[in-house]
Order: structure tokens, then sequence, then C-alpha cells
């Protein structure tokens, strides 16, 4: 059986909002229920989830410290913004400080952990792999 519930409008009610009987009409067409979501996932689920998009928020910074003098690139490699970003912006990271990231990372697709907002809203600018930053602060990846 369909884990979505079907809502199916009446006929005065389709006469009174045409719109939201179409969209009833055809999302059942389509084979789910109409304006219904999916089940969300277990609330064990959903605290490991925060869990890591947490821990990924904290390692982030550390992974984009960079050497401003190196001789290659310290800010070749790319890592995702935030774990739970629909967008899939990324930005510049240093690549010998992603192993945290990528373990975080593993996991959160591993516990198939949905994006927030499950749609994406905006557009993402391309990663800067400049080092760089304030003289006081170490220097990190797309500083400027």
């Amino acid at each position: 059986m369909n884990e979505f519930i079907a809502v199916l409008p009446t006929a005065t009610a389709c006469r009174a909002r045409r719109w939201w009987c179409g969209l009833a009409l055809l999302g059942t067409a389509l084979g789910g229920g109409a304006l219904a979501a999916p089940p969300g996932p277990a609330p064990d689920q959903q605290s490991a989830c925060q869990a890591l998009r947490s821990e990924y928020r904290e390692a982030l910074p550390q992974a984009q410290v960079c050497e401003p003098k190196a001789a290659a690139s310290t800010c070749a490699a790319s890592r995702p913004l935030a774990l739970e970003d629909a967008c899939h912006c990324q930005v510049s990271v240093n690549p010998a400080r992603t192993q945290q990231l990528d373990r975080l990372l593993a996991e959160y697709k591993a516990l198939d952990c949905p994006p927030a907002p499950l749609f994406c809203n905006r557009l993402c600018p391309k990663p800067d792999a400049h080092c760089g930053g304030a003289a006081a602060q170490a220097p990190r990846c797309g500083a400027r």
C-alpha cells in the first residue's frame, strides 16, 4: 500500500479553489497522495543527523586552514558547505585536512539524512581556492 494519503477534493471545493483541485488531482494521478508528504525519518535518526550536521559545521573551519606560502595550492579540494544543503554548495578546503569532513559526510549519507530545505532555493558561488585572511588569524581557504 502506498505510504501517501490520498486527498481528493469534493466538487464544491473544486469550484471554490480550482488551483487546489488541480494539484490534488495531479498528485493522485501521479500515484501519490495530493499535498501529502512521505513520512519523515525516525526520531533517533533525526537526532543522529542533527549531531552529524553540528559536528560537520564545527570541523569545516579547521579544514579550511591553509598555507599561503606553500608551493602547491593548499585550497585545491572542495567539500559541501553544509551536510543538509539541498543545493550542494561547495567551499574550498585544504586537501590535507579533509579526513574528518569525509568521515562525517560518509556517515551522513549512510543514514540517508534528508536535505533541508527539500529543494534548492539559491545559486551557489564557485569555491574560492585563494588562501588568505586577516593577519591576526590563521589563513583560510576562500578568505580575502
